[in-house]
């Protein structure tokens, strides 16, 4: 996919299983935050908006994919594609504060490999 459209980063969500993703260089992988989840209608929609959220902001990418997760997460625990969208300050305190589902991908989880 990235090189066949030129893309900087490929990734796949992975719902409860987080985010991997691919830079051309090194795979990133975050596991996905645990919350009481009531409906998961627009949680990719709330992904890619909070990552181009975290770009336009200049993060570097874990940080952006993190964010990503978190406010996916928290658009989970309302009900609709909007029902549980929440400001920064709040998806910020769930990246600090809230408890994540088991990785996957251990050898991964919050590192970079090449």
């Amino acid at each position: 996919m990235r090189s066949s459209y030129g893309s900087q980063i490929t990734a796949a969500t992975l719902g409860p299983d987080g985010v991997l993703a691919w830079d051309g260089e090194a795979f990133h992988y975050l596991p996905a935050y645990s919350v009481p989840v009531v409906d998961t209608t627009g949680a990719g929609d709330t992904f890619h908006a909070a990552y181009v959220y975290g770009l336009l902001q200049d993060w570097l990418l874990d940080r952006r994919l993190d964010f990503a997760c978190a406010a996916a997460a928290l658009n989970c625990t309302g009900t609709g594609a909007r029902g549980g969208i929440r400001p920064v300050a709040e998806i910020e305190a769930l990246m600090h504060k809230g408890l994540r589902y088991p990785a996957v991908y251990p050898a991964l989880d919050g590192a970079v490999f090449a």
